[in-house]
């Protein structure tokens, strides 16, 4: 619009001028200049309109490629926008999963019974083993596997069950639990990090001597921990503690 009242502008103005050099013409020579110097001037207004009307359709033209260049921007912005939450909730979920030995086991001998299929220590049966159970003297630190919410702590002096335990919500469905301990080092509600001391391992319920049972609920359902605990291992060392696991030995719950 700017574009066309500047042109129209300028148009008036060159018409102006055309009129007031004729008027000069006639007082200056006493005669009636020729019509073709008109025509000419009009064939310049014709060829500025033709210049104008041209220029018009170029600005069109670069109007509608600037539109789709920001639609185009919009729709990447939206789909990088997409990726990089989805990579942030990864990041989240990854940050969250409970992938350390819940005591310390630098040497790898801990492990007594692991996950599945193993033999009930008291009716000599075999049973589902929920879990790992780590050998270990009493008063051996536990610690969180995870960051979480600790959501359940039950103290219990009944010689069956889970005895004393702790369970830690990590958030996406997961949750570990920490059964047969001694002493509890936290309360429900609290947050803990992963590392930080929890309890001490113990001999409640139903246990045959000092041990940790330690499991991991996904989804509702028990999984076998061996699959979370990578961190800090070798590739060689992951594998002495997956055949640890593997025995399918007497079970100490």
């Amino acid at each position: 619009v700017v574009l066309t009242k500047r042109l129209a502008g300028i148009e008036a103005e060159i018409d102006y001028l055309h009129e007031k050099d004729l008027q000069m013409h006639e007082k200056l020579f006493e005669v009636t200049p020729e019509i073709p110097e008109r025509s000419a001037a009009r064939r310049n207004n014709a060829i500025l309109s033709s210049d104008a009307s041209e220029f018009s359709e170029q600005l069109e033209a670069l109007r509608q490629k600037t539109e789709r260049l920001i639609s185009a921007s919009a729709m990447v912005n939206h789909a990088f926008g997409q990726r990089f939450a989805g990579v942030v909730a990864d990041r989240e979920r990854l940050a969250n999963m409970p992938t350390l030995q819940p005591i310390v086991n630098s040497n790898l001998d801990f492990v007594v019974s692991g996950f599945g299929t193993r033999i009930n220590p008291f009716h000599k049966g075999k049973y589902k083993h929920p879990g790992i159970d780590f050998a270990a003297p009493r008063g051996t630190t536990v610690v969180a596997t995870a960051p979480g919410r600790v959501t359940l702590v039950r103290e219990s002096r009944l010689q069956a069950g889970y005895g004393t335990y702790i369970e830690i919500n990590h958030g996406g469905g997961l949750v570990t639990r920490y059964a047969h301990l001694h002493e509890v080092k936290v309360k429900q509600g609290d947050k803990v990090a992963k590392g930080q001391p929890i309890a001490t391992v113990g001999n409640s319920g139903g246990s045959i001597a000092p041990h940790l049972h330690y499991e991991i609920i996904r989804d509702g359902k028990q999984v076998d921990p061996l699959g979370y605990m990578i961190e800090g291992l070798s590739s060689h060392d992951y594998n002495r503690l997956a055949a640890a696991c593997r025995v399918q030995n007497q079970s100490l719950d």
